[in-house]
């Protein structure tokens, strides 16, 4: 059944939170690892980028999830406390 076009818009949501703190977990990872074989200079940049990918990762999902946009969620209305 296709989305009728007063809801498709509704529905739209940003889901990217969960990728970028998923990815931000990775480049922890391999931070630790180039820390591990001595690479200094390049453990900084990857632990400069991993800590960007958390921040806003966690950071758009915390905003989505105040929004009212949890992952079940597809109405696009604020959900009530109960």
């Amino acid at each position: 059944m296709a989305a009728e076009p007063e809801n498709s818009a509704e529905s739209a949501r940003n889901d990217i939170g969960l990728p970028l703190a998923t990815l931000g977990l990775i480049a922890v990872a391999i931070t630790i690892t180039i820390a591990g074989y001595g690479f200094s200079g390049w453990a900084i940049l990857s632990g400069l980028a991993s800590a960007l990918l958390l921040w806003f990762g966690i950071s758009i999902e915390l905003a989505e999830q105040r929004r009212g946009g949890g992952p079940n969620d597809t109405s696009g209305r604020r959900r009530s406390l109960p």
